[in-house]
């Protein structure tokens, strides 16, 4: 096992941790062409939720540049395992709060992807 593989065993086992990872719960999102020629959201399966253990971290601000201004677009900073299937357009529910993901985005070491991060933002009731 190479240097990489060890090091994405020991990221897999801290994710594991339930001392370090939080239970969530993915909910896979599908789009479809909206009335306009644009897409928006379906409806939510629950059916396909499922549980993984993430490393969760709260009250960040991710902050995007935009010709119009800074806009903030993240509430929360996930880390799961590299194969987990999260997308943009997917649901997380923690801690009894709804988040859209924002941003998906592996981290990288010697061309091995070592975990996913998302950035998430909180769904308005």
């Amino acid at each position: 096992m190479t240097i990489q593989g060890n090091t994405k065993k020991e990221v897999d086992n801290f994710i594991d941790n339930s001392s370090f990872g939080s239970p969530i719960t993915i909910t896979p999102r599908a789009l479809t062409q909206g009335n306009y020629g644009g897409y928006e959201q379906v409806n939510e399966n629950p059916s396909t939720s499922f549980q993984v253990r993430a490393l969760v971290f709260n009250d960040i601000k991710t902050v995007q540049l935009e010709k119009s201004g800074n806009v903030i677009t993240g509430d929360a900073r996930i880390y799961v395992k590299s194969e987990t299937e999260l997308d943009e357009e997917d649901k997380v529910t923690f801690n009894s709060q709804d988040y859209d993901v924002r941003t998906v985005r592996f981290i990288n070491l010697g061309g091995e992807q070592l975990c996913k991060v998302a950035d998430l933002a909180k769904v308005l009731q």
